[in-house]
């Protein structure tokens, strides 16, 4: 649970092991707000996941499409690593 306000903040990351390093795949990322009244989305965001293979890092704010209707846009920070581990097996690690 994130607490409420206008810039949360998770401090989570996420491992996925990958046979070989992945070409032509997306990361779908879709932001929502669950409360009292019920469910809304923010907006969602798509990563090229070859970028992140190709430069090893990529840190940045993505805006959140479709664009917030009322008030500023949503942005998304995020922080993207790729590593080669020991063993045949690859992995992308986010960071939010």
């Amino acid at each position: 649970v994130v607490s409420t306000g206008p810039n949360p903040e998770w401090e989570e990351s996420f491992t996925w092991s990958f046979e070989s390093p992945p070409k032509g795949q997306k990361l779908h990322i879709s932001c929502k707000n669950k409360s009292k009244v019920g469910k809304s989305k923010f907006g969602k965001v798509t990563i090229q996941i070859d970028r992140v293979v190709m430069l090893g890092a990529v840190a940045g704010e993505y805006t959140l499409l479709p664009a917030s209707k009322s008030g500023p846009p949503r942005n998304l920070e995020i922080e993207f690593q790729w590593s080669n581990k020991a063993s045949d097996t690859t992995t992308d690690t986010v960071q939010q």
